[in-house]
C-alpha cells in the first residue's frame, strides 16, 4: 500500500498548505510508508522536504483563469470549470497515472470542487486498467450548492473505486453528508506546529505586550478591523505597553487590500512599536513571529471562517499562544472549548480595539490558559493521528 498526496490548491505551493502536506509526508516516512507527493513546486519550502518527496506539479491546471467580456458571465464561468477541467484531467492522466498502482490511498488534500468531472473521468480511466484505489477528498469548507450534484456525478464516473469524504470541522462533515447522503469523517488537523518540544513562555520584558497578525492577504477577512483597532490604541503605543506585528503580504491584486497596506504604512510611519512585514515568510520566520509574541490576533469574519479553522489558529494553539478572534467563527466555538483566548463581536472594530486592551489587562490569565490548553490540542491534531484516521477510513471493510 502507497499513500499518494495531490495538492491541486490554486496558488503557488507554500504557507500551510505546504506545511499540512509536508508533516504528513515527514509522518510517512517515519512509519516506512512509500507516497508521493503532488503538488506546486515552491522554493520557499522545496528545502523542507523529507530525502524521499519528489514534488511533480510544477503548475496545476486550476490555475485557469478566464474572463471575456463578449460573454454573458455564466458562460465566462462554464468555459473556465471546463478549461479547468480539462487541465485537470490532463495533468491527473499524465501526471500522476503513472504513479498509481493497485489498492494505493490517494488523498485529495486540496481539492477544487469545480474539477469533480476530471477527477470521476480520471478514476474511470484508471478502472478500464483495471487498477482499484481509494480516494479520500478532503472538503475543507462548507461546500456550494452544486456539490451533492458533482459528487454524484464522480461517484457514477468512478464505479467501482471507493471514494471517502473527510473535513477537518464538524459543521462542514454535516453539509457533506445532508449534500450526498454519505457519510463524511473528521480527520484531525495535521500541521507540524503540533510536533517536538514547545518553545519556553516568553517572559514580557518591561510590561510590553506584543500581538501578531500574521498571514498573507488576497481578500482583507478582517485585516480591515485590525487597522480601525489599531488606530484605538495609540495612547498604548506611545506608551510602549503594546507593539504590534502585522504582516500584509499581498499576494494578488485587491485594490482593498493595498488600500490597507497604505494605511498600515501610515500607521507605522506615524506611531513607534508597529512593524510591518509585507513579503511573504518561511516557516522558520513564521513560526519565529508566533513564538515571540504574546497574543495572536485573527480578526477574520464568519463569512470566511464560518465553518473553518484557520491555519493560523491551529498553529498558535498548538505552541501555546492567546488569540483573539471574530465571534460568529467556528475558531469561537473551539475557542470557548479550550478557553485560550478573546473574542469579540463579528466585524466590530470597536469591540476588536476593547479586546486588545482586555488582553493587556488579563495577560497572565489568558497565557496560563494557553499554555495548560497546548497539550489538549496537540494530544489532538497532530500528523500521528491524522495518518491513524486516515488509514482506519482508508482500509475499512465498509464500502463508501
Amino acid at each position: 500500500m502507497r499513500v499518494l498526496i495531490i495538492d491541486d490548491g490554486f496558488t503557488g505551493w507554500a504557507g500551510h498548505n505546504a506545511g499540512y502536506n509536508l508533516s504528513l509526508c515527514d509522518e510517512l516516512s517515519r512509519r516506512s510508508i512509500a507516497h508521493q507527493l503532488f503538488c506546486h513546486q515552491s522554493a520557499a519550502t522545496l528545502s523542507g522536504l523529507p530525502p524521499d518527496v519528489k514534488p511533480v506539479f510544477k503548475q496545476f491546471a486550476a490555475t485557469v483563469s478566464f474572463q471575456s467580456k463578449y460573454l454573458f458571465r455564466w458562460l465566462n464561468r462554464v468555459v473556465r470549470v471546463l478549461a479547468a477541467n480539462a487541465g485537470h484531467f490532463s495533468d491527473l492522466l499524465s501526471r500522476v497515472s503513472p504513479e498509481v498502482c493497485d489498492g494505493d490511498i490517494v488523498l485529495v488534500a486540496i481539492q477544487s470542487y469545480r474539477t469533480s468531472l476530471a477527477y470521476g473521468l480520471w478514476l474511470l480511466w484508471l478502472s478500464m486498467k483495471r487498477i482499484r484505489v481509494t480516494v479520500v477528498f478532503v472538503v475543507h469548507n462548507v461546500p456550494h450548492k452544486y456539490f451533492g450534484h458533482e459528487m454524484a456525478c464522480l461517484r457514477f464516473l468512478a464505479g467501482r473505486q471507493r471514494i471517502i469524504l473527510a473535513a477537518h470541522a464538524d459543521p462542514v462533515a454535516e453539509h457533506c453528508c445532508r449534500a450526498t447522503g454519505q457519510k463524511c469523517h473528521l480527520l484531525p488537523l495535521p500541521f507540524a506546529s503540533a510536533m517536538g518540544d514547545l518553545p519556553v513562555a516568553r517572559e514580557i520584558k518591561d510590561a510590553v505586550i506584543s500581538f501578531a497578525y500574521l498571514g498573507v492577504a488576497g481578500l482583507t477577512k478582517g485585516l480591515d478591523l485590525l487597522v480601525k483597532a489599531v488606530d484605538e490604541q495609540e495612547d498604548l503605543l506611545r506608551a510602549g505597553a503594546i507593539r504590534f506585528i502585522i504582516q500584509c503580504n499581498v499576494h494578488m491584486p485587491n485594490a482593498e487590500v493595498e488600500n490597507l497596506r497604505s494605511r498600515l504604512n501610515e500607521q507605522a510611519t506615524r506611531m513607534a512599536g508597529i512593524r510591518l512585514v509585507t513579503r511573504s515568510l518561511v516557516p522558520d520566520e513564521y513560526y519565529r513571529e508566533i513564538d515571540t509574541s504574546d497574543v495572536v490576533i485573527i480578526p477574520h469574519r464568519a463569512e470566511y471562517y464560518r465553518c473553518a479553522l484557520s491555519g493560523i489558529f491551529a498553529d498558535a494553539l498548538a505552541r501555546g499562544k492567546p488569540v483573539i478572534v471574530s465571534d460568529g467563527t467556528y475558531m469561537a466555538k473551539v475557542l470557548r472549548q479550550y478557553g485560550a483566548g478573546l473574542l469579540f463581536p463579528e466585524g466590530d472594530a470597536r469591540g476588536l480595539s476593547d479586546a486588545i486592551r482586555v488582553a493587556v489587562l488579563r495577560i497572565g490569565e489568558l497565557r496560563e490558559k494557553a499554555f495548560s490548553a497546548k497539550k489538549a490540542w496537540r494530544d489532538i491534531h497532530n500528523p500521528g493521528r491524522y495518518v491513524d484516521a486516515l488509514l482506519a477510513i482508508s482500509c475499512a471493510d465498509t464500502t463508501s
